[in-house]
């Protein structure tokens, strides 16, 4: 899976690209968002419940008994469109930059 719970990441989706926090792993079975809205996943991938990072960057959502996706604080995304932002570049469990040992000339 590309990312884990308190990730930031982009979405890549063709139809939106947006910077979400990712908060959990999604159930397999129908649930509530954390806005009170009846989640939908379209697929079987693998998913997060991810929260748009704030009111300039809405996620695209899809509504259980809802026949178009709308713009939402909270949403199911499948784990393939979320790329994380994980300040390596890496997006993966390297060691970050600011971890790397720096050397220091002395003056």
């Amino acid at each position: 899976m590309n990312c884990r719970p308190g990730d930031l990441a982009v979405t890549v989706h063709p139809t939106l690209t947006t910077l979400v926090s990712v908060m959990f792993a999604a159930p397999a079975d129908d649930f509530i968002l954390p806005d009170g809205h009846k989640a939908l996943r379209q697929t079987s991938d693998p998913s997060w419940v991810c929260e748009a990072m704030g009111s300039l960057f809405p996620v695209l959502a899809w509504e259980k008994g809802v026949s178009r996706p709308a713009l939402r604080r909270y949403a199911v995304i499948a784990d393939r469109w979320l790329r994380p932002i994980r300040g390596d570049g890496l997006g993966d469990d390297s060691r970050t930059d600011v971890e790397q040992p720096q050397t220091v000339e002395a003056t």
